[in-house]
């Protein structure tokens, strides 16, 4: 079977989209064997990297469960679909986003207050969303550099948009994260911000801040800033599994 990929979202994104759709409908059930990640890099024309890199992000949301002996369709994936497998942290399907930054950094001292981390380093996420073809966000996320999260998900220094990331920072044992966002009106600050944005130096913004914690503590610290009245205010709990 040929598949044919379109040029945006990224190709491992698009073949993750496939093969939720097909379970959504029915097409693979269950218990389901997937094809072999050489069989997918053949199908759609990529790398098997690229192949493999869409399979640990199905893994990651519980979608599929891979073993040597190749991948399958997890049991609780049958009723999901591309909206309910995973609340995403992220823009509307509308939206492209560019990751512009993604590294391990020392940690800025806000950072670590607010993720109530001890760790000297902390993965820093740097992104700016186009709504329409027009800036709409610039954000910056933090979690901390622990080396089992470093080690097992080194997609998160990859400079390429994760649509489910609390997926991937939750432990696989937890069912859900608590959220908090709070805004306000600020105006640009940086050269960085302005670029991102495509504004002036000095011009209004609405600008927030989100936290999410399991009851342990804070995981991911998130800010980001939008053209002036973008964004709502709001507080809830969401599934990562």
């Amino acid at each position: 079977m040929e598949e044919k990929i379109q040029v945006s979202p990224p190709p491992y994104l698009q073949i993750a989209d496939r093969y939720r759709h097909l379970i959504s409908i029915g097409r693979m059930r269950a218990g389901d064997r997937l094809p072999t990640l050489a069989q997918v890099a053949t199908d759609f024309h990529v790398s098997p990297r690229t192949a493999n890199k869409a399979f640990r992000l199905l893994a990651a949301e519980g979608v599929i469960e891979t073993t040597q002996q190749g991948s399958r369709v997890s049991q609780g994936s049958v009723r999901q679909t591309r909206e309910s497998v995973a609340p995403r942290f992220g823009p509307a399907t509308r939206d492209t986003v560019t990751i512009t930054s993604a590294a391990v950094v020392p940690t800025p001292e806000i950072v670590a207050q607010t993720l109530a981390t001890n760790e000297h380093e902390v993965i820093r996420r740097e992104a700016v969303t186009e709504r329409d073809g027009q800036p709409y966000t610039f954000e910056v996320v933090w979690m901390p550099a622990t080396e089992a999260l470093c080690s097992s998900h080194p997609e998160l220094l990859e400079e390429e948009p994760i649509p489910a990331i609390l997926r991937v920072v939750a432990p696989p044992e937890v069912d859900y994260v608590a959220g908090a966002d709070w805004l306000v009106a600020r105006t640009v600050e940086t050269e960085r911000e302005a670029a991102g944005l495509g504004l002036e130096l000095g011009a209004p913004t609405l600008a927030g801040a989100s936290i999410w914690s399991l009851k342990s503590g804070p995981i991911l610290y998130r800010e980001w800033m939008a053209p002036a009245g973008e964004q709502v205010l709001y507080e809830y709990s969401q599934s990562v599994r």
